[in-house]
């Protein structure tokens, strides 16, 4: 039984190791791409082809499209059953 404890204790002083060698590593890679952008986080821009943002909302934009069996559906403008595609800008 001691045996069997001494080679699990080993085994979790290994696997220890292993986890603490692959934090450091990705901290690494981290740093260095970190210094390729300058440390600043990459501004994202919308796609000029999407629709402009409401005013007071938050930057998303509804989903619309036509299910597999043909349907037009839109969300979350439209959450009635029959959802016109003009509302939409589907058709």
């Amino acid at each position: 039984m001691a045996i069997l404890i001494t080679v699990e204790t080993v085994i979790l002083a290994l696997l220890a190791v292993l986890v603490a060698g692959l934090l450091r590593s990705h901290a690494e890679i981290l740093r260095q791409l970190a210094g390729l952008t300058g440390g600043a986080a990459a501004a994202r821009t919308p796609d000029p082809a999407l629709p402009a943002a409401r005013e007071g909302t938050s930057p998303a934009f509804d989903i619309a499209g036509a299910t597999v069996a043909g349907e037009t559906r839109c969300w979350p403008s439209c959450r009635a059953a029959a959802c016109p595609a003009t509302s939409c800008g589907v058709g």
